[in-house]
Order: C-alpha cells, then sequence, then structure tokens
C-alpha cells in the first residue's frame, strides 16, 4: 500500500486547522506499507460409524488494514464523519501504522444423521479465536453533536461460540414428507485490552420451521426468535435491542428449468429493531441532530417472488 500526499480544503483559517495539521502530519509520514500475511488451515475428520463424522479445524486468518482504516487522516468534524463504514454516526481517522490483525481459531463439529433422505440431523459446532491486533478503535475527540471521534487501533481481542442446526420427521403422508427444522446460534466477543464488548455482536438467535416437501414444491411456515441484545459497545455508544419473534411463510419448487420462490416475511408485521442495524442516522439528522438515538427498524411485512432460470 501507498499513498500520495495530501492537502485540505484550505491551509488558513480556524475551521481548516485540524486538517491542515493533520495533512502536514500526514504528509510527512512514511506512506508506504508492506505486509506479508500467512493464511494456514488444517481439518481433521474422524468417522466412527455411517451416521457420524466428528470434525476439528484449526485455521490462521489474517486481514491487512483497509485504505480508510490506514489513510483517512482528516482530524476535523467534516472530514472525520465522512468516515464511517459501521453504522454508529462516529467519525473516524486512520493509522498508517496499524499492523494487519491476525486470528488464530479452534473449532469443532459434530455431524449425526440417521441416513434417511428425510430423516433425522443434527450438527453441533464450537469455535474460539484470539485475535492478535484485532482492529479496533481508541476515542481521540467529540463532534460538535456529541458523538465521539474515534481513531483505528490495534488491541487485542477474543471471539467464541456455537451453533447448532437439526432436523426431525414430524408425518409422511399423501401430502408428502413434513419435518420440524431448527438453527440457533450464539458469539461473544471482548476487546482483551479494555475489557469492552466488540461491536455488532449477534445475539442469541434461532430459526425454526414446520417444512412439508412433495415433489418439487416446498412449503414451511418458519418463525425467528432473537434474544436481547444487551451487552453493547460503549465505545461507540452501541444500542441495546430488545428481543423479537417474526413469522415467515415459504413456498419454493424446481418447475423444469425454472426455480420459482415465494415468501411472505414477517407475516404479523411486526415492529422490531435490527440489533446489527445501527442507529437511524437518516433519521437523526432529519430531526435536527437531537437525541435520543434509534435503531434502524427491521423490515415490515413484506410479500417476494423469486424466478431464476437455468441454462
Amino acid at each position: 500500500m501507498d499513498a500520495g500526499e495530501v492537502q485540505p480544503y484550505s491551509w488558513t483559517g480556524m475551521m481548516n486547522m485540524a486538517d491542515a495539521m493533520a495533512a502536514t502530519a500526514f504528509n510527512a509520514a512514511e506512506r508506504t506499507r508492506k505486509d506479508d500475511n500467512v493464511d494456514l488451515t488444517a481439518k481433521a475428520t474422524w468417522r466412527p460409524d455411517e451416521h457420524l463424522a466428528i470434525e476439528f479445524g484449526a485455521a490462521q486468518k489474517t486481514r491487512s488494514p483497509n485504505l480508510y482504516e490506514r489513510y483517512a487522516w482528516g482530524r476535523g468534524n467534516m472530514s472525520t464523519s465522512m468516515t464511517n463504514m459501521t453504522g454508529d454516526g462516529a467519525g473516524y481517522v486512520g493509522d498508517i501504522g496499524l499492523e494487519p490483525e491476525v486470528a488464530r481459531s479452534l473449532a469443532a463439529t459434530l455431524n449425526w444423521s440417521d441416513g434417511e433422505e428425510h430423516g433425522r440431523a443434527l450438527r453441533l459446532s464450537g469455535w474460539v479465536s484470539k485475535v492478535d491486533d484485532y482492529i479496533d478503535a481508541d476515542r481521540i475527540g467529540t463532534l460538535n453533536d456529541g458523538l465521539p471521534i474515534l481513531q483505528f487501533a490495534n488491541h487485542e481481542a477474543e471471539l467464541y461460540g456455537i451453533e447448532a442446526s437439526g432436523a426431525m420427521p414430524v408425518w409422511q403422508s399423501e401430502m408428502g414428507h413434513t419435518r420440524l427444522t431448527g438453527t440457533l446460534s450464539w458469539s461473544r466477543g471482548t476487546n482483551e485490552d479494555t475489557g469492552d464488548n466488540l461491536y455488532n455482536i449477534a445475539p442469541l438467535q434461532g430459526v425454526f420451521a414446520l417444512e412439508n416437501k412433495k415433489g418439487v414444491w416446498t412449503q414451511a411456515l418458519e418463525v425467528e426468535l432473537v434474544d436481547e441484545k444487551d451487552r453493547v459497545n460503549a465505545l461507540r455508544q452501541e444500542l441495546e435491542t430488545p428481543g423479537y419473534v417474526l413469522v415467515n411463510l415459504r413456498v419454493g419448487g424446481d418447475v423444469g428449468r425454472f426455480t420459482v420462490n415465494a415468501s411472505i416475511e414477517n407475516l404479523l408485521d411486526q415492529d422490531y429493531d435490527l440489533p446489527l442495524g445501527g442507529i437511524a442516522f437518516g433519521d437523526y439528522k432529519y430531526e435536527g441532530r437531537a437525541g435520543p438515538f434509534r435503531q434502524v427498524a427491521g423490515p415490515g411485512r413484506s410479500v417476494n417472488l423469486g424466478v431464476s432460470v437455468a441454462f
């Protein structure tokens, strides 16, 4: 990576002083960076019988800072607020000295099925990741409306979680094969240097469905449950969100070369907040940048139709 010299909107005037000083410092710095990144993955599978498989995995994954994280140099209110990829309303400043983040992970998965086409199945997974030089942020100032100015910074972090999915037949008749399916996921993330929760970590959530399949058609009544999000990132003033339940209807099938899918999502038109949606910054600006902040709302009832063709 490299970057040329930069300039503020103006080199003079009190309003441009922060950016002018930042541009001078940026131009004086060594801006060329070269990262030598190594990714490794190892996986082993043990099959004690034809119905059970146990997988073990270890990996190292590396991510270099992106252009904003390294080279966003402005420190004024306007220039910092134009650098935001996270939906938290904060202003961001880059850091040329950022190191690539290196995640070292361990995972294990148990995969069982009874071998029947529409039979019982269970999949359990657990994982943990230790991240060296995780690219988080530190607070270095405050915008005029009270939101923070943050600078990207390396920290140590830990993430872990579990996932489960399964299926169980309910009945079989001339109406087709009917079964219950479900998925469940839970995760946590912590900045080990500050003790703060990592930003935008999903709460406990699950999707359970009563699914019927006959011929080429599959119909499902789906219930989506999301727990309250009460572990939030204090640095970014992340909002807590209440739990909610959504009901969806789905139908789909293959007709010759065509695949047809239709759904009614949020059938009961439930009002809810997206746990990972960030603040509704458009509403905040429209209301004159006067609090309180609100979370981005989830979509209401929607009817969706999709058709695809293979050729």
